[in-house]
């Protein structure tokens, strides 16, 4: 049916920082005007989203409310959903390095472009069957 939204046109954004949320909910919606995003400020909700709801990409902060694993729980989550993940972070750790040697993306804060992410958007709505 033309105009409807099918659930597996979603988008998670899951970040402490409404601010972030704003600009990567912009790129979402220029690369893809048809995906509905949804947020999470907390891995718990962004934990409950990915059980209850169908998710096509989820991008994560890894440090949420003082919770320095809390990012690590929505990338387990993700990926036992069988859901692309991406850690946007600022940080860097060993557990970082361990995730991009397991295929998970990793962007620096720092270093993060429109462009990048507007790609990794992309490459999750290609995988569409």
């Amino acid at each position: 049916m033309p105009g409807t939204i099918r659930h597996g046109h979603r988008v998670l954004l899951v970040d402490d920082e409404p601010a972030l949320l704003v600009v990567l909910r912009r790129v979402v919606q220029r690369v893809r005007p048809d995906a509905v995003v949804v947020y999470a400020s907390d891995a718990e909700t962004a934990q409950w989203q990915l059980r209850s709801t169908s998710i096509r990409l989820v991008v994560t902060d890894m440090r949420m409310n003082d919770d320095d694993a809390a990012g690590l729980r929505v990338v387990d989550a993700a990926r036992s959903a069988g859901v692309p993940v991406a850690v946007l972070t600022g940080a860097s750790s060993k557990e970082l390095e361990e995730l991009q040697r397991q295929g998970v993306t990793v962007l620096q804060k720092c270093a993060a472009t429109a462009a990048r992410l507007a790609q990794l958007v992309e490459e999750a709505f290609a995988a569409e069957a």
